[in-house]
């Protein structure tokens, strides 16, 4: 990077600090955020205590009843890492949080930063198998659960000795320790910081929907306010913000957004589980004027009847940022009448962070597109034999930044697989046209070769959405004896009315050309769906071949 390119991203980031009122609260507190932004010095558990120098009486986390200032948040935060410290818990060694959104999840994962420990993020709703493997492949040494998940953690846990199971809402009566006893007994002042030993990590794992889930590895150090400061160019979120968790912390949307927030100041108003009158509700009462949401959420919104929808008033939202999976066109605009100018598509991964953003102006001029690259984030895309493609043509998509993770914990041919160079890739397709607009094509894995020719089934599922007695579609292939692959099409009805094969045939040729047209139509009731949204296509190959 030139010297002429650095100082103007180091502009970009001065305004990005001043825009978001990040240097606001003590002239002391912001002097020296900006020394350490400067040097590159600025680690995310610094953040907390930051925050709660400059804003201690400020709500930092609304969790249904109860709310939590800085100041009471930063206590907690050193409890917890002082309970931590007491069962042992080394710099280096992996907690696991298996529970929903909550006051709890936030001081956890805070906590384990302060002492070094990394962070696995657990879905609650996680089998008693699916519990055992995660916590033998991340090798946690406590757990973290809640009090609903008890059975699973009875059935899945018996390699961890009950005093490292801490139950969050623990009976009297429970066989587990209790997590708000032994954080009750410890100090809130903050313990020393430990710099020997591994450094801390997040253990995110993947969504698992070709098989085992991977564990995600990133050094929380790594990140740096620098690259939050870079995606707050594009994304204009602000300390004075009420953020609304709808996704689920133990997601990357979730947990991304959250921390975000929480590194600028913002306040977190926490949704235990996602419901979409609740969610309107909510924005409602709190006045939120951010929050971030997937696919399948602003679908269950709009399905809404129209009366119900607008007994709320919206117009506190900003931005509203929609990741996780693919957004149609039809629902992007869709949303934008129902929410407002304020929703920006984004198109990221676990395993690359934040790679491209859609602009509420984008969203309306480009629809097909995700945006452009985010800031702090370099782009290849490659060709099978792993040789950049030219703008305008399908290469499949690796990203580096300082989100990008290290590998995949313990997993070194995948982490391998998915490497070229520095850069990561999740097996994406995608074009990057001359104006720097990506498009994404479909997954590698999912396109089907049909008579010798590459067919990518998105392209082919946005054509049947657009039907109007379609509501959603999803297409795989199946074995074909005269074409190798058949292009099979699961399509979820709009209304009770359902148009036979023909005239779905009429339609797609309309659009499409003959080789991409499905020859089976299948109706199912709703998509099968892992919890954050994706469509499970490995089930729905199993069953067109059935």
């Amino acid at each position: 990077m030139s010297t002429l390119d650095e100082l103007g991203r180091g502009w970009g980031r001065a305004r990005a600090l001043v825009e978001a009122g990040i240097l606001g609260g003590t002239i002391e507190g912001a002097a020296r955020l900006w020394r350490n932004l400067l040097v590159g010095d600025v680690h995310p558990s610094t953040l907390w205590s930051l925050n709660a120098a400059n804003l201690p009486r400020t709500i930092a986390i609304v969790d249904g009843e109860g709310q939590r200032t800085w100041r009471e948040l930063e206590r907690r935060i050193h409890r917890v890492a002082n309970a931590l410290l007491a069962l042992g818990v080394e710099r280096g060694d992996a907690v696991a949080v298996m529970l929903p959104n909550s006051a709890e999840w936030i001081e956890c994962f805070a906590a384990c930063g302060l002492v070094g420990a990394s962070a696995v993020f657990v879905s609650y709703r996680s089998t008693a198998d699916e519990l055992d493997y995660l916590l033998r492949d991340s090798g946690a040494r406590v757990l973290v659960f809640h009090r609903d998940c008890a059975q699973a953690v009875r059935e899945g846990t018996a390699a961890l000795p009950p005093a490292m199971r801490l139950e969050v809402d623990a009976g009297k009566r429970s066989e587990f320790a209790s997590y708000e006893a032994l954080v009750g007994r410890a100090s809130p002042v903050a313990p020393p910081r430990s710099t020997r030993g591994a450094t801390s990590r997040t253990v995110l794992y993947t969504s698992g929907t070709t098989g085992r889930p991977k564990g995600a590895v990133r050094e929380i150090a790594r990140t740096g306010i620098g690259s939050f400061l870079d995606f707050l160019r594009v994304i204009p979120l602000r300390r004075s913000d009420r953020h609304l968790v709808a996704a689920p912390l133990y997601h990357a949307t979730g947990s991304g957004f959250a921390l975000l927030h929480a590194s600028l100041g913002s306040t977190l108003v926490l949704l235990r589980t996602f419901d979409p009158r609740v969610f309107l509700r909510t924005v409602h009462e709190h006045r939120i004027t951010t929050t971030a949401v997937v696919p399948t959420m602003l679908r269950s919104i709009l399905s809404l009847p129209p009366d119900e929808r607008e007994r709320y008033d919206l117009s506190s939202l900003r931005v509203v940022v929609s990741t996780g999976s693919a957004l149609p066109p039809a629902l992007k605009e869709d949303a934008r009448a129902l929410l407002g100018d304020v929703v920006y598509d984004l198109y990221g991964a676990t395993e690359m962070g934040w790679v491209a953003v859609a602009t509420p102006d984008d969203v309306r001029s480009r629809p097909e597109t995700v945006g452009r690259i985010v800031p702090g984030t370099d782009v290849v895309l490659l060709s099978d034999d792993r040789q950049p493609v030219p703008p305008g043509q399908v290469g499949e998509l690796f990203a580096r930044s300082a989100f990008t993770i290290e590998g995949y914990h313990g997993n070194e041919a995948a982490t391998l697989a998915s490497r070229w160079g520095d850069y990561f890739g999740v097996g994406d397709l995608a074009v990057l046209d001359a104006d720097g607009y990506l498009t994404l094509v479909d997954r590698k894995a999912d396109v089907v070769i049909s008579g010798g020719a590459n067919v990518y089934p998105a392209e082919v599922e946005r054509v049947l959405s657009a039907h109007p007695a379609v509501r959603e579609a999803a297409v795989v292939g199946r074995p074909d004896e005269h074409w190798g692959e058949a292009l099979v099409a699961f399509l979820v009805p709009a209304a009770q009315d359902r148009p036979v094969d023909d005239a779905l045939i009429e339609h797609c040729r309309r659009h499409l050309s003959g080789y991409k047209v499905p020859r089976i139509f299948r109706w199912i009731d709703e998509l099968p769906r892992n919890p954050t949204g994706k469509v499970l296509k490995k089930e729905l190959r199993a069953r067109a071949a059935a």
